[in-house]
């Protein structure tokens, strides 16, 4: 079968195309009330077939797969993977903003720059702090983090709130995300080792 081209939010179709994989490993019975209650999930999280598809695949290759999987946590795991893969950009992303910026005022530019250096700044200290200490680092490899190489994280930790997806509406939620908690324990035990030795 051809799977529809991938560009806007998931409709009917791609809902059923989505169902039947799922059906293919928990031989659930898929008709239109499932396909219409599936589709309300997907249209307020904003899913595309290939990020649900990524999902259940993530999802049924662990323990967790022999548990009945519903669209809510669908919708998380796909929420953690866009924060996950925005997270994981090059800190040079906060360089200069893009040619044509003309009309913002000279101070505000001035507070954006040292502002974004002093993120920059930030993000190498906890880098620094928690890699003097290899039995905490090694801690940047195990899940939820998962990078191959404690060296390859830039010291970057998530925002506490985050956009609110699951609305229309423009607001923030809590960042209840595994991988925030993660980071913020790494760089706290460390905080509190470089303290006991001062």
């Amino acid at each position: 079968m051809t799977e529809p081209a991938i560009h806007n939010v998931m409709d009917e179709t791609e809902i059923g195309i989505l169902l039947g994989r799922i059906a293919a490993f928990d031989a659930r019975t898929v008709g239109q009330s499932e396909i219409t209650a599936w589709l309300l999930i997907a249209q307020r999280g904003r899913w595309t077939l290939t990020e649900a598809t990524e999902q259940v695949i993530n999802y049924f290759s662990t323990d967790a797969g022999t548990n009945w999987l519903m669209p809510g946590r669908i919708n998380t795991m796909i929420r953690m993977a866009r924060q996950d893969s925005a997270m994981r950009q090059p800190t040079d992303l906060m360089g200069d903003p893009p040619p044509g910026h003309g009309g913002v005022p000279r101070d505000v530019m001035a507070a954006w720059r040292k502002a974004r250096e002093e993120a920059k700044a930030e993000c190498k200290r906890r880098k620094d702090l928690v890699l003097r200490h290899p039995d905490i680092a090694v801690k940047l490899t195990q899940t939820p983090l998962n990078y191959e190489r404690p060296d390859q994280w830039n010291g970057y930790i998530p925002p506490v709130t985050i956009p609110d997806h699951t609305t229309n509406v423009d607001g923030y939620v809590e960042n209840n995300s595994p991988r925030l908690a993660a980071f913020r324990a790494l760089v706290r035990e460390a905080e509190l080792r470089e303290e006991a030795t001062t």
